[in-house]
């Protein structure tokens, strides 16, 4: 998987389409990843929906 996302992360930069990426060193598919990052990443879901930044 960070062999694909490390791929798209360098063709959208070279396309210059911005994108915010977190790659980590290593983890797991588990719920606690998953918690997290969707916490982290909440905000700019919210807005995109036009939704609260916390609901």
């Amino acid at each position: 998987m960070h062999w694909c996302t490390t791929n798209l992360q360098t063709r959208l930069n070279e396309l210059d389409i911005p994108a915010t990426f977190d790659l980590q060193p290593r983890g797991t598919h588990s719920w606690g990843y998953w918690q997290d990052a969707f916490y982290q990443s909440w905000p700019l879901l919210a807005d995109a929906l036009g939704l609260p930044p916390s609901q």
